[in-house]
Order: structure tokens, then C-alpha cells, then sequence
């Protein structure tokens, strides 16, 4: 399989009907990939729990990566107009295959370790996309260390 897209996160906006929301075009290995969370009229962040808050299909198990949805809320009122969902995929940082000397070569193996490196790398573009920027041009004029905080 491919990471077909450079999208690591999606935006729901409430409409007060949908309960069931695509993350596609993000392309996920594991539903524990997924953080949900939800933005309410004022702003304020929850990070919604898998299988408490929301549930998560995945539209073609067999194939991974695969697209998919997940369900919000699980019970109660649709998210209302005004309310936002923020689904993005957040892969561990960490490396599990092992591959041995003189193994069999698995290329399933191998690519799913390229994928979910790239997703990481997606990852981490999307946080660095919202981060305070120091322009080439003020590089060595600006300061990046923030003062201490003060009450």
C-alpha cells in the first residue's frame, strides 16, 4: 500500500444531524492512530476517548492503510452548528520491526514501515504548520527564546 495523501487531519464542522464523519482523504493503519478532538462554540478543546465518546470504521480492514469514519457521539445530540470536530492521525514515534540477517524478505513488512514513517513525518508537518515562524530574513536578529513567565 501508498500514503496517497500528504493529509494527516481533518475538520468536521457540526451541521446537528450528521453523527457518522469521513476522515478520509487520512489513511490510518489502527484505529488507535486516530485523536478525536471537539472544539465547542467557545473554543474550548476536549480530546474525545475511543469506544467512550466515538467509534471508529475503517473502510477496508483488510487493506491497510485504509480511510474511514468514525461515529460522534455514540449517544446523545448530533454536534450541533458552531461545534467542530478535529480528527488527526497520530502515529507512535517508535520503530517495531526487526528485521533479521538472513531472513525472508517480506515486502508487506517493509512497506508498512515506510508508511508509517511518512506518517509520522506528516505528523509532525502538520504541528510544525501551526507553530510561531521566525522568517529567513529576522533569523539572526530575532530571539526564539521567550522570556520566563511572569504572574
Amino acid at each position: 500500500m501508498t500514503v496517497p495523501s500528504v493529509q494527516s487531519e481533518v475538520e468536521v464542522l457540526g451541521n446537528g444531524v450528521a453523527t457518522v464523519h469521513s476522515f478520509s482523504p487520512v489513511v490510518i493503519y489502527d484505529q488507535d492512530h486516530l485523536v478525536v478532538t471537539h472544539i465547542d462554540a467557545s473554543d474550548v478543546e476536549t480530546t474525545l476517548v475511543l469506544d467512550t465518546d466515538y467509534s471508529v470504521s475503517i473502510t477496508s480492514p483488510n487493506d491497510l492503510p485504509s480511510v474511514g469514519s468514525i461515529t460522534y457521539p455514540l449517544v446523545g445530540s448530533p454536534l450541533p452548528i458552531g461545534e467542530r470536530l478535529f480528527i488527526q492521525r497520530i502515529v507512535p514515534l517508535t520503530q517495531e520491526i526487526d528485521l533479521n540477517n538472513q531472513g525472508g524478505y517480506h515486502p508487506d513488512t517493509q512497506e508498512s514501515g515506510h508508511d508509517l514513517a511518512k506518517m509520522a513525518i506528516q505528523q509532525i508537518d502538520a504541528k510544525a504548520s501551526r507553530a510561531i515562524q521566525i522568517s529567513l530574513a529576522a533569523n539572526s536578529a530575532v530571539n526564539p527564546i521567550l522570556p520566563a513567565a511572569v504572574a
